[in-house]
């Protein structure tokens, strides 16, 4: 829309706003600047146009006539009641819900859209309200999840390199998800073609949103929200009965508790809860041979397995 028309249609706009009658055509040619000056027939093609267009918008336009008796000469106005937008109300819990996010993005590449949402809405009455919460803040040393954001907006691939510069990854983004304050991107990884979870503070260098916009579909909702909860820990099912030697192994110890049962020397048996296999193993075999796992046999299965598996890929590497 032209600057001159979009001018002329906000003061259309104004003008019918503040009558408390119907407005003649006359009238409005009178007033509106944009309309004056002009010969009868340009002035009713561009004020139909114009109605036309602002009832398009949404804004409710209303015909009639000051006279009770006699409404040869028709008018128009905008009700207030009928244009003005009602008033922003929230639970207590969307406020607070409100509150945070506006914290989350205080000091990220979206802070200023953060600070004149937040503005706006302490403007209109609501009382937004984050306190008794620890909340993840995105702060100017991570500049990516603005970018990444904003390409999952308008569904543009990045490329950034993970790990380590040269290891470059070009991703269909589906979402980004926090936990404990660690920020992941999720998405498509285009090359290996199957789905993968990125945390950002691995992105060496910059994120890089790609054109064009609109070069992929985002999936089902559901699909990014059990990404989401792939990051929570699994729910505490068994006790693992591990050896522990010395001060090795500290997560392990905190979450465990030391038991009386046999132990090789110089190692202490801690009672450990799991609720993942995979994961107890894997932390058991990272601190091998400072842990032995005594039990049960699915995760000392699982331990084996993966010290295999490491010992796999040395022996490779030691070949070529």
């Amino acid at each position: 829309m032209a600057p001159r028309k979009t001018e002329r249609q906000l003061n259309l706009v104004i003008c019918l706003l503040a009558a408390r009658r119907f407005l003649t055509r006359e009238k409005i040619r009178d007033s509106v600047e944009g309309y004056q000056g002009l010969s009868d027939a340009a002035f009713q093609r561009m004020f139909e146009r114009d109605k036309d267009d602002l009832r398009e918008l949404g804004i409710p336009i209303e015909t009639g006539s000051n006279d009770t008796y006699f409404d040869d000469e028709q008018g128009y106005r905008i009700l207030p009641g009928d244009f003005e937008l009602p008033p922003a109300e929230f639970t207590q819990a969307e406020q607070m819900g409100l509150g945070i996010a506006a914290h989350v993005f205080g000091g990220a590449a979206l802070a200023s859209q953060a600070s004149s949402a937040l503005g706006k809405l302490q403007a209109a009455g609501v009382e937004l309200s984050s306190s008794g919460f620890v909340q993840p803040r995105l702060g100017g040393d991570d500049p990516s999840v603005g970018v990444v954001w904003e390409a999952i907006a308008a569904r543009r691939r990045i490329r950034f390199d993970y790990r380590s510069p040269g290891l470059t990854r070009l991703v269909e983004a589906w979402g980004v998800l926090v936990r404990r304050g660690v920020w992941y991107v999720y998405g498509l990884d285009v090359d290996k073609g199957e789905p993968r979870l990125f945390r950002l503070s691995r992105v060496a260098g910059e994120v890089t949103a790609l054109e064009p916009a609109g070069s992929y579909e985002l999936p089902d909702r559901s699909v990014v929200e059990e990404a989401a909860a792939s990051l929570e820990p699994a729910a505490v099912t068994d006790i693992a009965h591990l050896a522990i030697r010395g001060t090795a192994a500290p997560a392990l110890r905190r979450r465990g508790s030391v038991v009386a049962a046999p132990a090789p020397d110089g190692y202490v048996v801690h009672a450990v809860p799991y609720g993942s296999v995979q994961e107890i193993a894997d932390q058991a075999a990272a601190a091998a041979p400072d842990v032995v796992v005594l039990g049960p046999d699915e995760v000392r299965d699982a331990t084996l397995t993966a010290l295999r598996a490491v010992a796999g890929r040395a022996l490779s590497t030691e070949e070529r």
